[in-house]
């Protein structure tokens, strides 16, 4: 069976390594040492459900006495409901020129009805591009960005907006205004933010240190964000 949590974080994994590869024509010669709460170890519970509290109550038997099987149903937003719900959570008009003519060329490969049994690759394709566009948007738009990311200064290079301190700031700000259904101190929240930290060290290191990058490692987390599960996911 499919757990929402493990099919997120797996997926944005896949996204990450992605993003990854898209980013590294540009080169910054010497990595840098990065660290961060999130690059520490984390002691999580081995057993916990989606919600970080204890394991889920026993199976409950039939009169019979037989262990009735429970399964978890993972519901999947419709093309328009992902539309929407991009646009809520960036904050950039749906009916926005770029947006809607990605939106009609990648409709016809976006899910029409909530079941997750129509999720295909060609899904999760055009989920990333239409997240994409909107990212694309939302980093180029000095008002979206700073709702977005309040405490970052996006006309600082990388290893100035992106330093240890900071860098922790952007991630809290990026999970809140993307993920907010996280709380700081859920095993998630953790989780995600071990993941995007992994991300911006490395696209820090191969990127070059100019305001642009600066914006480009924005777009990178936005995109990333943004295309998982936990956001198209009901």
């Amino acid at each position: 069976m499919m757990n929402k949590k493990v099919i997120g974080i797996t997926t944005t994994v896949c996204l990450l390594g992605g993003l990854l590869f898209t980013f590294t024509h540009c080169g910054m010669p010497a990595s840098q040492k990065l660290t961060s709460k999130y690059s520490d170890d984390v002691s999580y519970p081995v057993e916990a459900n989606h919600n970080g509290t204890e394991n889920d109550a026993p199976i409950p038997e039939t009169e019979e006495g037989k262990l009735v099987e429970q399964t978890v149903d993972l519901g999947l937003k419709g093309f328009e409901q992902i539309l929407v719900t991009m646009s809520s959570i960036t904050g950039v008009d749906q009916n926005n020129n770029s947006i809607q003519s990605l939106y009609r060329n990648i409709s016809a490969q976006l899910p029409t009805d909530n079941s997750i049994k129509s999720f295909t690759a060609s899904t999760q394709v055009a989920i990333l591009k239409l997240a994409s566009e909107y990212c694309n948007t939302a980093t180029r738009s000095t008002t979206l960005r700073s709702n977005l990311w309040p405490s970052t200064n996006f006309g600082q290079r990388p290893a100035d907006a992106y330093n240890s301190q900071r860098r922790e700031v952007f991630i809290a700000e990026s999970l809140e205004s993307f993920l907010p259904q996280y709380e700081e101190n859920d095993v998630e929240f953790l989780e995600y933010g071990q993941e995007m930290e992994a991300l911006i060290v490395d696209l820090m290191n191969t990127s070059e240190n100019t305001t642009t990058a600066t914006r480009n490692i924005a777009f990178g987390i936005c995109t990333t964000l943004l295309s998982s599960l936990e956001v198209s996911s009901l």
